[in-house]
């Protein structure tokens, strides 16, 4: 069984009339989740899967006895004060270190090339993973939120955006790493082949994550340097469309960065996360 349970937690409380009851739920949830990660950046998941999946099927409304439950809900699954210093602390840190130690793109047209293979395999999590490294979404956005519209052949109009933080984000054009009508028309059929995950980020992530962490070890090899993770896809995809796309040489890689994921322009440090390859080949033009 997965850790993340928000759906059963979900299913638990609605039908509680009592905020006393629902706190004591909250606790009791609260600490199964804190037993259940080893670290503090992943309890930090752990939390916002459950907030994510609450703020979908709860709204600030909903009330019992005079009180929002999703407001009391939110409160309780967040880092407290001191968990939160450090992980900053250690993001820092480790964002430090990979921009001192960048790691090499060496075979563009191998990895490329893999990933444009990928989505027509017969495997839901490979197409994910081409998918994820062609465009640079997410995971969980390409499973559950993501929604395309074709604009040309290297760019779309991208919707479904993640990890928003209460802000609105409307539909943003992006550049892809392969033909756009493709990337869409497979997106589409990824979506009818699991519905269940459509807009349940955490039901994904729970049957999901462990599966596509082993799978893109396997696949990518002798593409670049060290392990790869889901994640680094987008690191990737940011590096290779601002070597294939960014003409205007005025713009910092790292807003360009910022622009095409959709980062908030005021959060300047989020794009330094995704600073964490460059290119080293001598066939790539």
């Amino acid at each position: 069984m997965g850790i993340c349970k928000a759906e059963n937690f979900f299913n638990e409380i609605i039908k509680m009339k009592k905020v006393f009851l629902i706190e004591d739920a909250c606790k009791k949830e609260y600490d199964y989740l804190k037993n259940s990660y080893n670290t503090i950046a992943s309890l930090k998941t752990g939390f916002s899967n459950y907030r994510n999946y609450l703020k979908q099927v709860l709204s600030y409304e909903y009330c019992v006895e005079g009180q929002s439950v999703l407001k009391i809900l939110l409160n309780i699954f967040r880092l407290n004060n001191q968990e939160q210093l450090e992980y900053n602390k250690k993001k820092q840190r480790q964002i430090v270190n990979e921009r001192s130690n960048l790691r090499a793109i060496t075979d563009v047209d191998k990895y490329l090339n893999i990933s444009i293979q990928l989505l027509t395999s017969s495997s839901y999590y490979d197409k994910i993973l081409g998918l994820c490294a062609l465009t640079g979404r997410r995971t969980a956005e390409i499973a559950c939120s993501a929604n395309m519209v074709y604009i040309d052949q290297e760019n779309v109009l991208f919707s479904g955006q993640l990890k928003l933080k209460s802000r609105e984000l409307k539909a943003y054009k992006i550049p892809v790493l392969y033909d756009s009508k493709v990337l869409i028309e497979t997106l589409n059929s990824l979506h009818k082949q699991k519905p269940e995950f459509i807009n349940n980020p955490p039901k994904f992530h729970t049957v999901a994550a462990s599966d596509l962490s082993k799978k893109i070890k396997k696949i990518y090899v002798g593409c670049f340097e060290g392990t790869v993770r889901p994640k680094d896809l987008r690191a990737i995809y940011v590096e290779l469309a601002h070597a294939l796309f960014c003409k205007d040489r005025k713009i910092a890689k790292q807003q360009y960065y910022s622009d095409i994921l959709g980062h908030n322009k005021d959060d300047a440090a989020i794009s330094e996360a995704y600073v964490d390859f460059y290119i080293d080949d001598k066939n790539f033009v």
